[in-house]
Order: structure tokens, then C-alpha cells, then sequence
């Protein structure tokens, strides 16, 4: 596995004073995205100057700054307006198809490139009465939540240097009422994400917990056999008692390729969704992704960080 490092950040007389990290788990560009006043000055400059002085490099830098701190409002916002100057211009119509249309075509498709992570949201994912009986669910169990390991083929392991999260297994009916819901979606996102359609071997789900200091270090799902199939989707629904308590525990996902042999990932270039109570993301396997470390006010179980996550197997 090789990582790419560029700087996500043009301007660094600007990261003088603001850079504030205590965390070594992610790249430094991860945790200092996440400081609002180095992220309103950035923004702030480079708005200013493509603004004067229009620039396809610039207005790249304003879509990617946005994406790393995960306001896809404003990358759909300055997308539109990349296009409307450039609009020939490669890299705006590969993440115009990709957050706007929800969908890739074969022009963009090569797996030695590093690229932007392929996604889908899904709101309003279940219904209240199902939502809700997830979060009595917890409630409930508390207790019963074992720690979870990192799988490395079929065997696994716990190290909490790499993943501290909780898990609870799922009986049959609540499984079920989730592959219920997402079969019916596969084959169409099998085709946005232009992945091979085959025959499904296997849905795989639990349910998680990132308490407090929770998190999961950058890893991939792909191309690893488990029970002889391989992950292709990768998917996670997010539920949590409101009003939000937590901040942190957002999910990364890095710019990748999609290469067997030579898997590649940029540290400095990423996707950041920042979970919403009651929606489900899912995204091709191969691409490498984590999850931040969570922080509240007090160490609160049910104030938690919960999902849903799972595989599907081919």
C-alpha cells in the first residue's frame, strides 16, 4: 500500500498559529480542517482571488477545501460555478457526476488513478418506529456491547492502536428489514459506481458503537476474501439520541485507486461526511477510508455515536 502526500492548502502562512492536533490516528490534514477559523480564512482568501481572477486550479481548491470539511452545499455551490467558466474542464464534470448526479461513466474510469471516493446517502433511511426501536435497542443492551477487532481475511484481532468501537450482533428480523431495503437498491448502484454485477454471496451487519474516544483508523474493505466472497459495498446507517452530543467520529473517505496490486491513497485529499441522525451512506469497498475519534462533554453511553454498518459480499 502506498500513500500520496500533496498539500490540500496553498496558503501556509496561514496554518501559523492555528493548527490545533492531538491526534496521530489520521494525517494532520484531517484534524486541522476541523479548526472553523483556519477553514473561514482559507475559504475566505481563495474566494476572493477567483473571484478577481477566475481559475480552474482555484476553484478546485475552494470544491476540495469544502469536501474535506464535508459541506457539500457548497461544493455542489462551486461546482455549478466551475462549470459555468470551465466547462470542459475534467475534474469539475468527474465531481459534478459524482456528488450531483450520484453517478460515474466509463470516461472516468481507471484504476490506476487516484480519484474521489464514489457515494450514496440515503435520508431518512427508516421509519420513526424503526429508527426508534434501534435507540431502545441500545438502551437496552448496553451492557451486552463487546469490543471490535479489525478483520484481516477470515481471521481477526482486537487492537484498540487501530479501532476502538463496540459491537452487538443483530437478530435475524432486524436484519432482514435492512436487506430488505438495500437489495433492491445493488444493482443500480452497482452501476453508478461501474462495479462488476455478480450474484450476491452475502449481506453482512452489525450494530456499533463509537462511545467516547471511539474511533477507526484508515483501512479498506475490498479485496480481501471472507467466507469466499469478496466486500464490494461498504455501507453505514446513523442513529444517535437528539440533540447531538457528540461531535467527531466522521467518516473520511480518501481519494483512492482502485488498483489490486498497488493499492494507493491521498493523505491530504478526502471526502469528510459528517454523520446525520438517520441516514445511511454506502460507497465502493476499495476505497480507503476511517473514522475520527469521537469526543462529548461527558463519557455518556447513550449519547453515543450508533450505526448500522455492514458488507455486501460477491
Amino acid at each position: 500500500m502506498n500513500t500520496i502526500k500533496k498539500s490540500v492548502v496553498s496558503e501556509q502562512s496561514l496554518l501559523e498559529g492555528l493548527i490545533e492536533s492531538n491526534n496521530d490516528k489520521f494525517p494532520l490534514s484531517v484534524s486541522y480542517l476541523t479548526n472553523k477559523l483556519l477553514v473561514k480564512e482559507l475559504l475566505k482568501k481563495l474566494i476572493e482571488r477567483v473571484e478577481s481572477k477566475p481559475s480552474s486550479n482555484i476553484f478546485q481548491q475552494i470544491v476540495n477545501l469544502n469536501r474535506c470539511v464535508g459541506d457539500f452545499y457548497s461544493v455542489k455551490k462551486y461546482l455549478k460555478k466551475w462549470l459555468s467558466i470551465y466547462p470542459y474542464d475534467k475534474n469539475a464534470n468527474y465531481l459534478y457526476r459524482l456528488f450531483i448526479k450520484n453517478k460515474i461513466d466509463q470516461r472516468d474510469y481507471d484504476t490506476n488513478q487516484v480519484k474521489p471516493a464514489s457515494f450514496k446517502i440515503y435520508s431518512e433511511f427508516l421509519n420513526r418506529a424503526e429508527h426508534d426501536y434501534f435507540i431502545s435497542k441500545v438502551i437496552r443492551h448496553e451492557s451486552s456491547f463487546k469490543d471490535d477487532g479489525i478483520f484481516y481475511g477470515d481471521r481477526s484481532e482486537i487492537d484498540k492502536t487501530k479501532r476502538y468501537t463496540k459491537f452487538f450482533k443483530l437478530n435475524d428480523n432486524e436484519k432482514q428489514l435492512f436487506i430488505r431495503k438495500l437489495a433492491p437498491k445493488v444493482d443500480g448502484l452497482l452501476n453508478n459506481f461501474l462495479l462488476e454485477k455478480l450474484a450476491i454471496k452475502e449481506f453482512e451487519l452489525k450494530l456499533t458503537v463509537h462511545p467516547k474516544g471511539g474511533f477507526f483508523h484508515i483501512h479498506q474493505d475490498g479485496f480481501y476474501k471472507i467466507r469466499g466472497g469478496v466486500r464490494v459495498l461498504s455501507w453505514i446507517y446513523y442513529f444517535y439520541n437528539l440533540p447531538k452530543n457528540f461531535t467527531g467520529g466522521d467518516l473520511i473517505l480518501f481519494d483512492s485507486n482502485c488498483n489490486n496490486e498497488n493499492h494507493q491513497y491521498h493523505q491530504e485529499r478526502f471526502t469528510r461526511y459528517i454523520p446525520v441522525d438517520n441516514q445511511l451512506i454506502i460507497f465502493p469497498s476499495h476505497f480507503f477510508h476511517g473514522v475520527t475519534p469521537v469526543d462529548m462533554p461527558v463519557s455518556n453511553f447513550i449519547s453515543s455515536r450508533f450505526a448500522i454498518s455492514g458488507h455486501i459480499r460477491f
